[in-house]
């Protein structure tokens, strides 16, 4: 009787952590959260790579997006602690959730977790790490 048990236990086991990790919409994650895509994304993201190349090179720039709840956008840049490029909108997602809809430009997903994020638009990867 125990046997069956435990192969019963097993067997469940295995399915569920089979059906979670095949559940990743995004290219490279997550597999797996508890938290929704929308409350992934809410916040202030700073950009941190191009094409996985880190910014680094560009020393006093910086561009941080921040997404609100209530589907509005900004994106602002900063050269040496100015502001010199400042963009404000709204933002979706796409249909299926696998496109980030910014000012009317889609952005695929390659990653949305809860501090990093990377999309894709024309052939380029960019990088944001969550604030």
């Amino acid at each position: 009787m125990k046997f069956k048990f435990l192969t019963l236990v097993l067997i469940a086991l295995f399915s569920i952590s089979s059906v979670l990790t095949s559940c990743g919409k995004y290219e490279e994650g997550p597999n797996f959260t508890l938290l929704t895509k929308k409350m992934r994304l809410t916040g202030e993201w700073t950009l941190t790579a191009l094409n996985n190349e880190p910014v680094i090179d560009l020393p006093g720039y910086s561009t941080i997006l921040s997404f609100e709840s209530d589907g509005t956008y900004r994106s602002t840049s900063y050269f040496d602690g100015e502001s010199i490029i400042e963009e404000i909108g709204i933002w979706e997602f796409n249909s299926d959730k696998t496109g980030l809809i910014i000012n009317g430009s889609e952005y695929m997903i390659i990653k949305l977790e809860n501090k990093e994020m990377k999309l894709r638009v024309l052939e380029m990867d960019i990088t944001y790490s969550k604030n």
